[in-house]
């Protein structure tokens, strides 16, 4: 390729910093050529291209607009060059010493050989470009490449990772001949340019090798970047943050068939149903959608209390820094099948406290059943309790309103309540409606006539302070466990023994040693007590 003249649309490099030629030619008032250019920094210039009044070209943005002269502005070197300014040149052996500890380029020590003249000499397979696997050049003035076909796969056999950072490249097909060049590339990073014409971002062949994509703040449309990735068939992981992109397209079948990875960070989506458009991806496992302008999510293929058919797989979302203000919204995750891991800090709805404790946190953990992190945060058992046992007791009055009902069969709930609680039914009748929030028989007859009020005390040791327990009788063993737990603080592998007594027997003691057996099961009424034995160990600990 031979190297091009300045020409209108180009990117180069004056005094090292990166932009794109809008024009060359006089400007009034003052003698001889000047180049327009547009700053890849939008703050870096001092107009938007008009000079006194006249308009010599448009910029972007209002300050990313400069006149320089012509001897500021390199047009950019060969591929080639690049490579020897930052690693030094081809098949280059330095001078070594008559030891064998001598270090090259890679780290590895340099096999020496002795040669006729008796000096040791490292074989030229040990030059620095036989063994470099990552190619990363940043803000170079990259423009042409010189080598014909073939030479730079000989010359670089080892490469597998390509980084282009604020290069001045104006046309992708420089990153398509080299794709050609070196069949083992898995990871291509091409960020932080500017492109003359998106159409030369059409590869000319598939390329089965390449893993992972970066096409981040190149201002590339969304159906430009899909015509990038269907040349690439096994692409796993491909990240398009910062490129303005507001809308989206279904993704052809042929394309994204093994993609489980997908960045959107920072672009400008604010409809949930451009998000849905990718909800088929049958690998997809982690999708960033961090800083967008999310303010709706909404899965209308599922009820309320349902699976969605969408996302079967992702695992990871990450909703932060979008405008997502109503429960109602944040109840959909609910419907997602195996999601693990949420980000969602910076959403209006989402006010954190200095501890993570607050009732935002709580209320997640509970929309999401399966998620095991909340923003970066673990969720323990013993968290994931606390927040749905303290859920059911919030919301119970407006449960029972709602048409909740003691028994399942019979509990058939307003859609509204349904709407934003989606999940509290499947809870209320896990925890077995207990320790409801202080509900008098006139507020909920049908369910305040089957709480039992127990005594609760710890075996041999009534110095120890303990509360009532109220609890359904159709709760179970374990449910009443659960209550102890958080009682008396006990650690989720803390083993101890339940039994109760009643004021008609009170020698008798009758143990609750079935989780899943219900106290109506073993016969427990209204005014009887609860004991727990404890080990020795737990009386050391206090």
């Amino acid at each position: 390729m031979a190297e091009p003249l300045l020409v209108i649309g180009q990117n180069v490099s004056v005094n090292g910093e990166s932009a794109t030629v809008r024009y060359i030619g006089t400007i009034d008032g003052s003698a001889g050529e000047w180049i327009g250019v547009e700053w890849f920094d939008p703050q870096r210039g001092k107009h938007n291209g008009s000079l006194k009044g006249k308009q010599y070209f448009k910029t972007s943005s209002e300050l990313s607009g400069s006149f320089v002269r012509k001897k500021l502005v390199t047009d950019g070197i060969s591929f080639e060059k690049a490579l020897i300014d930052r690693y030094g040149d081809f098949d280059y052996i330095p001078d070594v010493p008559n030891s064998i500890n001598y270090s090259n380029f890679g780290g590895k020590d340099i096999e020496l050989i002795l040669g006729k003249d008796g000096h040791y000499q490292a074989r030229k397979s040990v030059a620095w470009n036989r063994n470099l696997r990552d190619i990363f050049l940043v803000n170079t003035p990259l423009y042409y490449i010189e080598s014909p076909p073939g030479k730079l796969g000989e010359l670089l056999p080892a490469v597998q990772k390509l980084t282009f950072r604020q290069t001045t490249i104006s046309d992708f097909g420089l990153v398509d001949f080299l794709l050609s060049e070196f069949p083992h590339v898995r990871d291509v990073v091409f960020c932080e340019h500017r492109l003359s014409d998106f159409k030369s971002m059409k590869l000319s062949k598939k390329f089965e090798n390449i893993r992972l994509l970066n096409l981040s703040e190149i201002f590339a449309e969304w159906e430009i970047c899909l015509t990038v990735c269907a040349s690439l068939p096994k692409l796993e992981v491909f990240i398009c943050a910062e490129n303005g992109i507001s809308s989206l397209v279904v993704p052809p079948k042929s394309v994204f068939n093994d993609l489980h990875t997908l960045n959107f960070d920072g672009n400008c989506i604010s409809d949930w149903n451009e998000v849905l458009k990718l909800g088929k991806l049958p690998c997809l496992k982690n999708l960033n959608l961090i800083g967008n302008n999310i303010s709706t999510i909404q899965f209308p293929d599922a009820q309320p209390d349902e699976i969605t058919e969408h996302f079967l797989n992702l695992s990871t979302l990450v909703l932060a820094q979008n405008n997502i203000s109503t429960w109602r919204d944040c109840c959909q995750i609910s419907k997602l099948k195996n999601l693990t891991s949420l980000a969602f800090r910076g959403n209006p709805v989402y006010v954190e406290t200095q501890n993570e404790n607050s009732e935002p946190r709580d209320r997640l953990i509970v929309y999401g059943p399966k998620l095991s992190s909340l923003n970066h945060s673990g969720i323990t058992s013993e968290e994931r309790y606390g927040a749905e046992l303290s859920y059911v007791k919030s919301h119970y009055r407006q449960f029972v309103k709602s048409g909740g009902k003691d028994s399942l069969a019979d509990c058939i709930l307003s859609d509204e309540f349904l709407s934003e609680h989606p999940i509290y039914k499947k809870l209320f009748f896990l925890y077995g409606g207990s320790e409801v929030a202080d509900v008098g028989e006139e507020a909920a007859p049908t369910i305040s006539s089957n709480i039992l009020h127990l005594g609760f005390s710890v075996f041999e040791h009534p110095e120890i302070s303990t509360k009532p327990i109220k609890i359904l009788r159709t709760g179970t063993v374990q449910t009443l466990k659960l209550i102890i737990r958080k009682q008396l603080k006990l650690k989720a592998t803390q083993k101890f023994r339940l039994f109760y007594t009643s004021p008609a027997t009170e020698d008798t003691q009758y143990d609750l040693d079935n989780d899943l057996k219900t106290l109506h099961f073993f016969s427990v009424e209204e005014g009887d007590t609860i004991h727990i034995h404890l080990p020795k160990s737990y009386y050391r600990a206090l």
